[in-house]
């Protein structure tokens, strides 16, 4: 049958039915095959059961690769979510001390300038106040501390 296969000659084989394996785009992607040291007999619909298997196992194969490479955009949008949730704690962090400082100073011109005019010196502080909701907004539309993850596919 094939004198020059090692594993035809390993495997003593003496006859072999075989059917392609396809992928959803047609593509030929393995074979089935089966061997046996004997003659083969033609049994009524072994033909067509064995492409019904190769057929079984194209849509399965395909289905593992979908299912990896759904994997791997999970993981690759886990790493983003927390590459962000990183950049979100540094950036409310770093202007943690700057709001902090503006507000003091606002505290200071509402509580010790008395020689100006009250009135303006009041509303410029009053601006200053929304300033210091900026870093919580980060922390708002941040998961950090949250309990949030994305969760690997069961395979």
């Amino acid at each position: 049958m094939f004198p020059t296969d090692e594993l035809v000659a390993t495997l003593n084989a003496d006859s072999y039915m075989g059917a392609p394996i396809f992928n959803a785009d047609g593509m030929v992607t393995g074979m089935i095959i089966l061997m046996d040291d004997n003659p083969m007999e033609e049994i009524p619909n072994s033909r067509y059961v064995l492409s019904l298997l190769a057929s079984r196992a194209g849509t399965e194969l395909d289905r593992l690769r979908s299912v990896d490479r759904m994997q791997h955009k999970i993981d690759e949008l886990t790493e983003i979510v927390q590459q962000k949730d990183r950049f979100l704690q540094l950036v409310t962090h770093d202007l943690k001390n700057p709001f902090s400082t503006v507000m003091g100073f606002s505290d200071i011109l509402r509580e010790k300038i008395q020689s100006l005019d009250k009135g303006k010196l009041y509303s410029w502080s009053m601006l200053l106040t929304p300033l210091s909701e900026i870093p919580m907004g980060f922390l708002k539309i941040s998961p950090i501390g949250q309990g949030y993850s994305v969760k690997p596919l069961n395979r």
